[in-house]
């Protein structure tokens, strides 16, 4: 049972039974007297009182089993719990039950059931399984490249995104790596602007217009439909899968980057889509995107598996799509062509400028294209840009 080779195909379900019983793992105990359901901690990793050893033991066991950490290895306890969170929530034989679980409390956990066989295999209503496999072909369609991740951390080049002159000169460069600069906001603010994601309206909240100078407007669409607004008030962030309680520790992130999280699939009614969607962020957005905003513009790097393409001003192929490619550094918005085109458009009537960028993950898009049909898109804008677009003009 030591051997490698029979641990390899050992599934999830056994797995995790086997972790509960052992008892090694505090908070990971059984939740009813017919071991049907299981509470597993669920602490965040932010907090103060987070002790690495207790609270992401489990999280840190299932990286080892997948081979995904070894001693020695960088500890990432945000990613672990990452990962098994989405291996739960992919498997047909367990199930969530929020109503069980306990997440504002001083020791947060989750309950999690163990769905019996029979009931894993219900059929669909009639009429629902043309619609389920056309799901199943959408997302197995969707362009994602299986390529090898790096081990190493990728961070954004600080020359290129044009960010030494914002440096003050008493500083290192090291020490002011992306996501460190003293007008960034501390950890608790950034924390709270995390934790912050609630559906909204289409209207801008009231912190857009308090914002710094070349903050980001980001919103988010799943199958069209705006789900949420972010604005992120550091010069960067990494936009990735998960939630704050299932990956906020900001020490996991390159230069301390800020991260920002693609918001629940609640809001998508349709329940293909919904798993659809949770499918391919689970598999193929793990390491996301990184954005920079600086006094040049708005710049991106894709970090992870799944395709990305990108429509906005500075696309270089105009009705055709854009694609990112891996780890390469792009500019998306230009902002001293974008201060010259409003210029122009004020005192020439000339065509309002583009400001704003949208991102599409796993599908083609091109200008004039809907998100419509797309089932996740961001749009991103700079907040002064957009208030210099709507603000009146005064010559």
């Amino acid at each position: 049972m030591s051997s490698g080779s029979v641990r390899s195909t050992r599934k999830l379900k056994q797995w995790m039974i086997e972790q509960v019983d052992s008892g090694k793992y505090p908070g990971l105990v059984w939740d009813d007297p017919g071991r049907t359901m299981f509470r597993i901690p669920w602490k965040h990793a932010g907090k103060q009182d987070f002790r690495h050893d207790e609270d992401a033991a489990i999280f840190q066991a299932w990286a080892v089993f997948k081979k995904k950490y070894k001693k020695g290895d960088k500890t990432d306890p945000a990613t672990w719990k990452t990962r098994l969170r989405c291996a739960l929530n992919k498997s047909p034989e367990f199930q969530e039950i929020s109503e069980r679980s306990q997440l504002d409390i001083s020791e947060p956990y989750k309950v999690y059931r163990i769905v019996p066989p029979a009931e894993q295999n219900i059929k669909p209503l009639p009429g629902c399984k043309r619609r389920k496999q056309s799901i199943k072909n959408e997302l197995m369609n969707m362009s994602c490249e299986e390529e090898v991740e790096a081990e190493a951390s990728v961070i954004l080049d600080l020359c290129l995104l044009g960010l030494k002159s914002d440096i003050s000169s008493s500083v290192s460069l090291e020490d002011s790596g992306i996501g460190s600069n003293d007008s960034s906001p501390s950890p608790q603010e950034r924390l709270t602007d995390t934790v912050s994601n609630v559906l909204m309206e289409s209207q801008p909240t009231p912190a857009v217009f308090q914002a710094g100078p070349y903050a980001m407007l980001i919103t988010f669409y799943y199958g069209g439909q705006l789900v949420c607004r972010k604005t992120v008030q550091s010069s960067d962030c990494r936009i990735l899968p998960g939630s704050p309680s299932a990956g906020a520790d900001r020490n996991t992130v390159p230069g301390n980057m800020e991260q920002v999280f693609f918001p629940s699939t609640v809001s998508i009614t349709d329940v293909n889509k919904r798993q659809a969607t949770e499918q391919f962020m689970c598999k193929h957005l793990e390491k996301g995107v990184m954005l920079a905003s600086n006094s040049q513009g708005i710049f991106v790097q894709r970090s992870c598996q799944g395709r990305v393409f990108w429509t906005g001003p500075c696309a270089p192929l105009c009705g055709q799509p854009n694609k990112l490619e891996r780890d390469t550094h792009v500019q998306l918005f230009d902002n001293k062509q974008f201060l010259k085109d409003l210029d122009l458009y004020h005192t020439q009537s000339r065509p309002a400028p583009e400001y704003q960028v949208t991102l599409c993950f796993g599908e083609e898009i091109a200008t004039g294209h809907s998100v419509r049909d797309k089932l996740i898109t961001l749009q991103i804008e700079q907040v002064k840009a957009r208030q210099l677009m709507l603000q009146p003009f005064s010559s």
